[in-house]
């Protein structure tokens, strides 16, 4: 709607494929991009509106990449090695409560039939049968011996994980204030002027006005 009206210089006016390409071109790394951006903010000055948006778009690029670079890679790491770890470590817990089960119930039963032979005939059972009670009684002993080793290591680590998981949380609150401090610092330096923006697109609108029926009255605000 401004182009080709007075207004157009501040509102419209794009950056040149020249300010653009130097942007582009200024490296990949955060500091080299945001030095570029911030140097064609200056080129500009008070630029347009839409000049500073195109400036804008080009710090989200880099603010995106940042916050992944200070809080999510972070964050990431922190899953893989704490949850994906506590992870593994409960369902060791529980495979060997399975195994514990397993022979809990098979010493179970041959109990039952050994005291089910002695009681009805009042002798011994067979040795065979004696033998395999014995076995899976040595078995349910070394279940139940690594069963509790590792649920009382598991839940050490469990405790550990919630009860100091706020000194794990801090990194992430620095980091995300870091970035917040690196993101409005990089967004001043492209809306700094926007003052300068807003005066200049004022005194060309009262100079375009002038002497006519759109020209604004006295202390208006315009």
């Amino acid at each position: 709607m401004s182009e080709d009206t007075p207004l157009f210089e501040h509102i419209g006016k794009t950056l040149t494929a020249e300010q653009i390409s130097e942007v582009e071109q200024s490296g990949e790394s955060i500091e080299s991009r945001t030095k570029s951006i911030m140097e064609v903010a200056d080129q500009i000055g008070p630029g347009s509106l839409v000049a500073h948006q195109q400036l804008s778009v080009m710090h989200q690029k880099l603010n995106e990449v940042d916050f992944d670079n200070h809080v999510v890679d972070y964050i990431d790491e922190w899953e893989n090695v704490v949850t994906s770890q506590l992870d593994d470590e409960v369902k060791a817990v529980r495979e060997l409560a399975k195994n514990r089960e397993k022979y809990f119930d098979k010493v179970g039963k041959l109990r039952e039939k050994v005291n089910a032979i002695e009681h009805r005939g009042k002798q011994d059972a067979p040795k065979k049968l004696t033998d395999q009670l014995d076995r899976n009684e040595k078995k349910l002993e070394e279940c139940d011996v690594l069963y509790e080793k590792k649920a009382n290591e598991v839940s050490v680590e469990l405790y550990e994980a919630t009860s100091r998981g706020w000194v794990d949380l801090y990194p992430v609150i620095k980091n995300v204030m870091k970035f917040e401090i690196n993101r409005l610092g990089r967004e001043s330096s492209t809306y700094g002027n926007f003052h300068n923006t807003l005066d200049a697109l004022k005194i060309d609108y009262k100079d375009a006005t002038k002497d006519t029926a759109d020209a604004p009255n006295t202390g208006s605000a315009l």
